[in-house]
């Protein structure tokens, strides 16, 4: 081990391919993962999927061979490609995806499966404890700071430009006065190069303005998906107690249906505030919520946000249907899962009825019923 780190520390002082092959094969102190008697990763060596052992062995494979003709996009093509293969593992492919286009992407990645968390703090200004990284939420930050940090960027180019017409602006209008003559075409080139300021005066607050909504759109797109998964839950409660009664289906407006079906019947009469408010999302008014994309991996909800982003297009009172599904038993819980497990409903299921079936939350809900 230590001939071969001093092979590699050799190599990266002028090869940026071999520091990270160096990074990977010997983490940094901070990180959680250390080489003790061997090498960290022969702990994962496992042949039924691919893990840290197989990317280690597939790193070093594909060095050797970059060894011999120096390519290093064709390096990082193949690295790329068996990031790839971790799938789900560990969220491992989906913080790749994230930083897919920036340039130290496979380090990044790298420093994500080894949770170093000093690398994270120097690049993205991230104080998080190493145990924490290998998470929703930590992926959430990382994608919120590159977000932020492109915006930072378009500004800062913006000002650039701005600065640099601006002098040019003030370096002509110094050489009319000092000439004295009436140059009309100079005069032009000067309104012309002073609209272009505006211009771009104009396109930075634009900027700015996006930067202050950034929050206003990421509560949009998380009370789209609280709704959508509440009445998921919703459906999966009564139809533990409906089988007979309810279509077995599992796309989420088919279910959102079924749920309407069961609590317009006479005795749920008291719960038709969920059945005008399903009438309220079922004519398209969630529609401008399901415009934007986005990962949100939240562990406690904002049912509030239903009242605020909904309340116009219904006339009855949505605070009603918020504080009923904020109510709902670990209704968090069930969220969670379905974000985390959304390909696999089964999995949902079987993780979150552990505890409590949903034919027992069904008692809790509907117990006068």
């Amino acid at each position: 081990m230590l001939n071969c780190f001093k092979a590699f520390e050799k190599l990266s002082k002028k090869d940026s391919v071999a520091s990270k092959v160096l990074m990977y094969f010997f983490p940094e102190n901070s990180s959680l993962e250390k080489n003790d008697k061997e090498f960290w990763f022969i702990k994962y060596k496992n042949d039924l999927y691919y893990n840290e052992y197989s990317f280690a062995k597939d790193l070093l494979q594909t060095f050797t061979q970059y060894k011999n003709f120096k390519n290093k996009q064709f390096f990082e093509m193949i690295i790329k490609d068996k990031i790839q293969l971790f799938k789900d593992r560990k969220l491992i492919s989906e913080f790749f995806y994230t930083l897919e286009k920036n340039e130290e992407c496979i380090k990044a990645t790298i420093a994500y499966i080894l949770k170093d968390p000093s690398y994270f703090k120097l690049s993205y200004n991230i104080n998080v404890p190493p145990e924490k990284i290998q998470k929703h939420s930590f992926i959430k930050e990382v994608k919120n700071y590159l977000e932020i940090e492109n915006l930072r960027i378009d500004l800062k180019n913006g000002q650039s430009l701005i600065n640099q017409y601006s002098n040019l602006v003030e370096d002509l209008n110094t050489a009319v006065k000092l000439l004295k003559a009436d140059n009309t075409s100079l005069t032009n080139q000067v309104n012309d190069m002073q609209k272009t300021i505006d211009s771009l005066k104009k396109q930075q607050n634009e900027t700015d303005q996006n930067l202050k909504n950034v929050n206003e759109r990421l509560e949009q797109i998380d009370v789209r998906d609280t709704i959508k998964m509440s009445f998921r839950y919703l459906y999966k409660i009564l139809y533990s107690k409906f089988p007979n009664n309810m279509d077995n289906v599992s796309k989420i407006w088919q279910q959102i249906m079924q749920v309407k079906i069961i609590l317009s019947k006479p005795q749920f009469k008291e719960y038709e505030f969920i059945t005008k408010f399903i009438e309220v999302i079922d004519f398209n008014k969630i529609d401008p919520l399901n415009k934007m994309t986005h990962d949100s991996s939240q562990t406690k909800r904002n049912f509030s946000n239903i009242k605020k982003f909904l309340q116009p297009y219904s006339d009855e009172d949505l605070q009603v249907v918020s504080n009923y599904f904020e109510n709902l038993p670990l209704v968090d819980k069930f969220i969670s899962l379905s974000l985390k497990f959304f390909l696999r409903p089964d999995k949902v299921d079987e993780e979150f009825q552990k505890n409590m079936t949903y034919s027992e939350i069904y008692d809790k809900v509907f117990k006068s019923c």
